[in-house]
């Protein structure tokens, strides 16, 4: 049996979610984290379920159309990727027999709703790529740093911070940087406007760039699924760092501290409180992301590393489901697109990127 949910069935959205095992209901998978990618406009929210005899496969995405993008197309074409962050499908088995029912039954719905490709990102700390390794083209991106928070702070602190990364954290005390857990939505507001601050600082690509609204919406719609700890000086906010989190496990989301104050070790001192703060609601594991590129030099995760050596891959997953309207589209893209030749390095949803 399958059943498929939009945001207006968020209650059984929800229902089926709270069936699988409780280390597989990460936040990104909820109908409340969909609802703050689709009011940022990233695209129709969907849920795919399925259910046999006592298992269950949960698999939620976001739909766009292709036909928007340009194309010269005789039907309404669509793709599917899952909401920023990390996706694929939530479980609660891996037999064999069970994964093939899935997907035949998945594979009739992108046929019948015209999908023809399919993006994910997998969640690190779900190893959820195991899921579909037979049926995606799974390839390693990169390294991503996982904590274990079920260790106690002190050895955390003594066994996984390197020297340097314990020196910042006292020389931002030093300074005189104060930290809060902030539950109000003024100071969300006030954290986006530091993080614009930054995003103008770096020149970051228009993608980084989150509108106010969508700190509000992570407010209301993750009202006890997130945290937020901000940084002061003097009183004068300069920072603030976020994390998501369900009942187990939490992924650090946004952090940002004023571009004058990037050399005072505010983001180290960010960092760990909010790891004291998870640690203290009892999640058992935080997911810091990797870095900016795929360099094991890159400096974002060496700055992460610096909390923890634990490092764990990072796989996305690609599918074309058809083939002859997808190679129909790339050509097309070819045609439109500078950049066509990144469609060589393996790019699924390169066709996106039109100049």
């Amino acid at each position: 049996m399958n059943k498929v949910f939009t945001l207006r069935e968020s209650a059984e959205w929800t229902g089926f979610l709270n069936q699988l095992p409780l280390e597989m209901q990460d936040i990104h998978f909820t109908p409340e984290y969909y609802t703050i990618q689709e009011n940022n406009g990233e695209g129709k929210s969907i849920c795919f379920c399925f259910v046999k005899n006592s298992e269950v496969a949960l698999y939620p995405f976001l739909l766009n159309s292709i036909n928007d993008l340009g194309y010269d197309l005789n039907e309404q074409y669509y793709d599917i990727q899952g909401a920023t962050g990390y996706n694929g499908v939530a479980f609660s088995s891996l037999n064999n027999q069970f994964i093939r029912d899935f997907y035949n039954e998945f594979d009739v719905f992108c046929r019948s709703s015209n999908i023809i490709a399919d993006f994910t990102r997998f969640n690190p700390i779900l190893n959820n790529q195991n899921f579909c390794i037979n049926k995606y083209e799974v390839l390693y991106d990169r390294n991503v740093v996982l904590i274990n928070l079920e260790e106690k702070m002190e050895i955390i602190e003594a066994r996984y911070y390197s020297a340097a990364n314990r020196n910042m954290i006292r020389k931002a005390i030093s300074k005189g940087i104060k930290t809060k857990t902030v539950t109000d939505l003024n100071s969300y507001i006030v954290f986006h406007k530091i993080y614009i601050s930054l995003m103008d600082f770096l020149k970051a690509e228009k993608r980084y760039y989150y509108n106010q609204s969508y700190f509000s919406d992570i407010f209301y719609q993750l009202a006890n699924h997130n945290i937020l700890i901000m940084a002061y000086s003097d009183r004068k906010p300069i920072g603030g760092a976020m994390a998501i989190f369900d009942e187990l496990n939490s992924h650090y989301f946004l952090a940002a501290v004023l571009p004058e104050f990037r050399s005072s070790a505010t983001n180290n001192l960010l960092l760990h409180e909010l790891i004291k703060a998870l640690k203290n609601k009892r999640i058992k594991a935080i997911n810091l992301g990797g870095g900016k590129t795929v360099s094991s030099k890159d400096t974002l995760l060496r700055f992460k590393m610096s909390f923890s050596p634990g490092l764990t891959n990072f796989f996305i997953g690609k599918r074309v489901v058809r083939n002859d309207v997808y190679e129909k589209i790339v050509r097309q893209w070819r045609g439109k697109s500078d950049k066509s030749q990144l469609y060589g390095n393996g790019i699924l949803l390169g066709y996106r990127n039109i100049n």
